[in-house]
């Protein structure tokens, strides 16, 4: 996740993944060029959670400093923080969801910002995200052995109280595969409501004052996010090739939610395998836009609406954008789902 992977021991001596539906971030040349994780002012530090001892690594996001327990020697590349990728995807992702909170409330839909990140690893990104934004739901997903590392970077930041107002996070199991099971908000969220009979009360009274818009606005993603999956294993006979899974899954949470945007970065690694993947697979059924991090000379965001952006000039910029991408560059983009 951000750059070429560490080489923490012989790739031979990976546990294997395949019986969990193994994703893309299993899956990785260790020996790819890049750069390694940066751990943000060589910040080490030891936390114990749920009685499992765990590195820490020290990482600004979106102006946060945040702490993040890692864990490479189990996970090996989902257990550390890719700091590159994680800072500008979540920078690329700011305005995006500013603007989907505007909307929300001009159009009194009301609610939070649902967001799924997919790959998670420690889940920094969404953490980043949930403590900076005020009023967003954040479900951070990857494959079960992982759930353990996100749940316990969950616990820190609010521990820290470092999770803005109204805004949660939590981690869940997610595997990638051609019929996923996807979660939907409320079965995410709902247990933050308590077990006592006062709190279902107020809940049960919350979601019949509920109008029918809201009750479905609460219920479906708005954003998807991957950040560092891209990358595909494929270096032996036994790796899976996790493109279709991957996209499957991508299609699967934006399928009932024809607003939500999907939100990729990326470090290009094996440009014909990478590329390849986003512009014929991807891009066949997603509108593509670049997200460009440069601001424009008025101080405003460059896209005003996220409706208007995806015309067919903004995708075709966008794929030569990708196509002309380099070894060692990081690419992000949004998508939106085409009708079918």
């Amino acid at each position: 996740r951000g750059g070429a992977l560490p080489a923490f021991g012989p790739v031979w001596t990976l546990p294997t993944r395949r019986e969990f539906g193994r994703s893309m971030s299993s899956c990785c040349d260790f020996a790819r060029r890049g750069s390694e994780p940066k751990e943000s002012n060589n910040n080490r530090e030891e936390c114990r959670h749920d009685d499992i001892s765990r590195e820490m690594v020290s990482t600004e996001i979106l102006g946060n400093q945040l702490q993040f327990a890692i864990d490479p020697d189990r996970l090996r590349e989902a257990g550390v923080v890719w700091d590159t990728a994680v800072v500008k995807c979540a920078a690329g992702m700011t305005p995006l969801v500013k603007r989907c909170i505007q909307r929300m409330t001009k159009t009194e839909s009301g609610g939070h910002v649902n967001i799924i990140e997919l790959g998670a690893g420690t889940g920094a990104l969404g953490i980043g995200l949930g403590c900076a934004i005020e009023n967003l739901n954040v479900c951070v997903t990857d494959l079960p052995p992982v759930v353990s590392l996100m749940a316990s970077n969950v616990k820190i930041a609010q521990a820290n109280r470092q999770v803005c107002k109204n805004s949660r996070v939590k981690a869940r199991a997610l595997p990638w595969s051609i019929d996923p099971n996807v979660p939907d908000p409320k079965s995410v969220f709902c247990d933050d409501a308590g077990d006592g009979a006062e709190n279902k009360r107020v809940q049960s009274k919350k979601n019949s004052s509920e109008s029918t818009s809201q009750k479905i606005n609460n219920n479906r993603w708005h954003f998807v996010a991957a950040c560092e999956t891209l990358y595909w294993g494929g270096w032996t006979l036994f790796d899976e090739d996790t493109r279709l899974p991957q996209l499957c899954t991508m299609k699967c949470v934006t399928a009932n939610s024809p607003d939500c945007l999907l939100v990729v970065a990326f470090t290009v690694r094996d440009k014909s395998r990478e590329t390849g993947f986003v512009l014929d697979d991807v891009g066949s059924f997603f509108w593509l836009k670049r997200i460009k991090l440069i601001r424009s000379s008025s101080g405003e965001d460059d896209d005003e609406d996220d409706d208007q952006c995806f015309t067919e000039q903004n995708d075709a910029e966008t794929r030569a954008y990708v196509a002309n991408a380099a070894e060692g560059d990081l690419l992000l983009f949004q998508g939106k789902r085409k009708s079918q």
